[in-house]
């Protein structure tokens, strides 16, 4: 699992037939102090994750375990929403009330 932030939606007319109903999201891999890592990807989304918000991501064949997936396309994976990273005692990141 990764960190990253979700940066952007992505919209389909179309979606493969065996995808549940959720939406893609474009996020950037990020490490656990918010730097970028990588190139942004598509990550399927279940939870209702909206631009701006920090989340935890799972990839390739561990994001398709368990019924809702198991038999989906899909390489990527928003797996939680996070609401606060703590490293040997200091908050490295805490989410925004709105």
């Amino acid at each position: 699992m990764k960190f990253a932030n979700v940066i952007g939606t992505v919209v389909l007319t179309k979606t493969h037939d065996r995808l549940p109903e959720g939406s893609m999201r474009l996020v950037q891999p990020t490490d656990t102090s918010g730097k970028k890592k990588g190139i942004a990807i598509v990550a399927y989304d279940l939870l209702g994750s909206s631009p701006g918000e920090k989340v935890i991501i799972a990839q390739g064949s561990s994001c398709r375990q368990g019924p809702q997936l198991n038999t989906s396309p899909v390489d990527a994976i928003i797996a939680g929403i996070v609401d606060t990273i703590e490293q040997e005692g200091k908050i490295l990141y805490q989410k925004k009330e709105v």
